[in-house]
C-alpha cells in the first residue's frame, strides 16, 4: 500500500486464436506407461478456453515392437518421428517445437505447457473444406497469414487424414501388449506426403487469403468412413513449429 504499484508497457487483449497441435507418438508393444498416456490423452481436452482449440493426432511407429496400425501404413509415422528425431514411445510434442527432453511422459508436463502455447496468437489463419468426388477425398485449404515476418520462413502444408475412434474389435484382435482396447485420432495418412507441400509466399501480405492447396486421397485401410477426420497443418520447415492447424470433423460417409 505504501509504493507506487507497477505498470505493463506492452500488453493486448482479445482473443485467443491458435489452434494447438498435439502430435502423439504411441506403439502398442510398448508395456510400461502407454495405456496410461492413451487414457490420460482422451480425456485431455479444451475446456472454457474461449478461442482456443486443441487437435491430437497419434502415430503408430514400428518402434519398439509390431503395431498394427503401423502395418497398414508404415511409411507416414516412420517419417514423422524421423522429422522431430523420436526414438521412444510413448512421446508427445505440442506445435512442433515444446517436448519434454527431460523425457517425462506428457502427463507430466503437457497441461502447462499447452495453456502457455495456447496464449500466442496464430501466426495463420486456415479455411479448410472437404468434400468427395469420384471416391476420392478433396481437401482444399486457404491458408491466410496473420504477419508479414512470418512469410520470411521456409514453410510447408500438410493435411492428414485421421480415423477419430478405433477399437481392438473392428481390427479383430483380442489384445495387445500394451492393454489398450480403444484407440483415437488414429493417424490413417499425411498428405500428399510427410514432406507436405513447400507453401509459395511469393507476393504474399498478411491478412490477404493466398492461393488454395489442394490434397486428394483414395481411401484405403479405413474400417468407417463416416469416422474421419481431417487436420491442415502450416509448419515452418526449418524451426519445425507448427504455425497454425485446423480440424474438420466429418458428420457423414465420404
Amino acid at each position: 500500500p505504501d509504493r507506487e504499484g507497477f505498470a505493463f508497457d506492452n500488453f493486448f487483449i482479445g482473443e485467443r486464436t491458435r489452434t494447438v497441435l498435439l502430435e502423439n507418438f504411441t506403439n502398442t508393444s510398448e508395456t510400461q506407461i502407454t495405456q496410461r498416456e492413451s487414457d490420460f490423452l482422451k480425456t485431455f481436452d479444451v475446456e472454457d478456453d474461449e478461442g482456443t482449440v486443441l487437435v491430437k493426432i497419434n502415430y503408430h511407429t514400428d518402434f519398439p515392437g509390431t503395431d498394427p496400425f503401423n502395418e497398414v501404413n508404415k511409411v507416414d509415422p516412420s517419417a514423422r518421428a524421423l522429422f522431430y528425431d523420436i526414438d521412444q514411445t510413448p512421446t508427445a510434442i505440442i506445435d512442433g517445437i515444446i517436448g519434454n527432453p527431460s523425457g517425462l511422459p506428457f502427463s507430466e508436463w503437457g497441461r502447462t505447457s499447452f495453456e502457455q502455447r495456447s496464449l500466442i496468437l496464430a501466426e495463420f489463419d486456415v479455411n479448410l473444406n472437404v468434400t468427395t468426388q469420384n471416391g476420392s477425398i478433396l481437401i482444399e485449404a486457404i491458408p491466410t497469414p496473420q504477419n508479414n515476418a512470418v512469410l520470411n520462413q521456409d514453410l510447408i502444408i500438410v493435411a492428414a487424414v485421421l480415423e477419430k475412434t478405433v477399437s481392438l474389435a473392428q481390427l479383430g484382435i483380442n489384445s495387445v501388449p500394451s492393454g489398450e482396447d480403444e484407440f483415437e485420432f488414429v493417424l490413417r495418412k499425411l498428405l500428399p506426403n510427410a514432406a507436405g507441400i513447400i507453401l509459395n509466399t511469393e507476393g504474399a501480405q498478411s491478412q490477404i487469403p493466398m492461393n488454395t492447396v489442394t490434397f486428394e486421397w483414395v481411401p484405403t485401410n479405413v474400417l468407417d468412413l463416416s469416422n474421419l477426420a481431417v487436420v491442415v497443418m502450416v509448419q515452418d520447415q526449418n524451426t519445425k513449429e507448427v504455425y497454425q492447424s485446423e480440424l474438420l470433423i466429418t458428420r457423414k460417409s465420404l
